[in-house]
């Protein structure tokens, strides 16, 4: 769940709030509601919500709080979260926390042995970690060896090396003959590799923003290739181009890719889940480009269809789909709304007789509101509490 390129680069390296001790407990208390599942047979539900909650302390800047808690995951993903640790280390002071990184790196390294995973993606996912980590202080030889000679999945593919070129400074040339790069790799319509290019065109179109031509280019580069590509990647590339407008107080090209963004969503036909889960990101984007009313109108809308619709949306994923319009209703500065959404969305999984989905409820709540509430609310932290603390079997 947290990870949309690990939570948008921890937020743009922490923020938009700080580790105020609010945050900081209650995703503490998510951790260690994580950790009440069994590990048999629920090792991989336990251990992806764990590396769900290191990774919203990463993205409050609470680095010894996750780096504590990523030890205690019980799988592979523990080397994952080491990784992400040494990354925000090394991110936030630079060359000279390397001394500080180097333990959490090598124990990474430690379990990524080959003897140590079941599978090879899982190793391969581990040293893209680790390379991310080097890459952050320019070590980009050491990042990309890393993963030289190995056997990547489509989806591993340029990740390393599209994270070296956002680092890296470009001539006009340099950009041609990656966007070119990229342009060839889209038209293999291999999904993973596609999505790969397309997000190395959103760093260069955010890098290159004021060069008007080739931001153009960028754009079309991407509109042209992305066949093949979920309609859902499709509509949240276009949000994301419109946040680098809005970035670069460009209201104009914002709300544009906002209305193409809606466009798509309505005219896609998604189910009651997928509208909502879409349409509040758009909403945000609409709001940031200076359509303050027209962005209410389509939280409100999706809140109505939530209300009227819900017994069409699968009970796991009720709560998912309130925790996206919460962010929606936060992105227009109503916390009132997002809590009613995160409390509403919540109650469907907190009358589910196992503790599993309770579970995933909290740190899914929890993770979102932390990271996105202006302060606490009291009703919902009291909930979220409440359910935790009675996690039992079955679950």
């Amino acid at each position: 769940m947290i990870c949309d390129v690990v939570l948008a680069a921890m937020i743009s390296l922490f923020g938009p709030h700080s580790a105020d001790p609010w945050r900081v407990e209650l995703l503490d208390f998510a951790g260690a509601s994580a950790e009440k599942l069994p590990l048999d047979p629920h090792i991989r539900n336990r251990s992806v919500a764990m590396l769900d909650v290191v990774d919203a302390l990463l993205a409050l800047g609470a680095l010894d709080e996750a780096k504590s808690l990523g030890d205690r995951i019980p799988d592979w993903r523990r080397a994952v979260a080491h990784a992400r640790f040494a990354e925000a280390v090394l991110k936030r002071d630079g060359k000279d926390a390397i001394s500080v990184a180097r333990p959490s790196l090598e124990i990474a390294t430690n379990l990524a042995a080959p003897n140590r995973v079941d599978q090879e993606w899982h190793r391969t996912d581990i040293l893209i970690a680790m390379a991310r980590a080097w890459v952050a202080v320019g070590e980009y030889d050491k990042g990309q060896s890393l993963i030289e000679g190995e056997q990547l999945e489509d989806y591993q593919v340029g990740v390393v090396g599209s994270e070296i070129n956002a680092a890296q400074d470009a001539t006009e040339a340099e950009l041609n003959q990656q966007v070119s790069e990229h342009r060839a790799t889209m038209q293999l319509q291999l999904m993973d590799r596609s999505q790969t290019a397309m997000r190395s065109l959103l760093n260069l179109y955010g890098r290159f923003y004021q060069d008007v031509a080739q931001r153009e280019q960028i754009e079309s580069t991407i509109k042209s290739g992305w066949r093949g590509v979920p309609l859902e990647i499709q509509i949240r590339t276009l949000i994301a181009l419109g946040r680098h407008a809005v970035d670069n107080q460009d209201s104009e090209t914002a709300s544009r890719l906002a209305g193409e963004a809606n466009t798509m969503v309505r005219d896609a036909n998604f189910s009651p889940q997928w509208f909502v889960r879409l349409m509040s990101p758009v909403a945000a984007l609409t709001d940031a480009s200076g359509q303050e009313g027209a962005a209410r109108q389509m939280l409100d809308e999706c809140r109505v269809l939530f209300d009227t619709s819900f017994q069409e949306i699968n009970p796991v994923y009720r709560n998912r789909t309130m925790v996206a319009l919460a962010e929606g209703y936060f992105a227009i500065g109503d916390p009132v709304e997002a809590c009613a959404a995160y409390l509403a969305g919540f109650e469907h999984s907190a009358a589910n007789p196992n503790g599993r989905p309770q579970m995933q409820a909290i740190v899914q709540v929890v993770c979102s509101y932390a990271i996105h509430s202006e302060s606490e609310n009291e009703q919902v932290s009291a909930r979220l509490r409440a359910v935790g603390e009675a996690l039992s079997a079955p679950w």
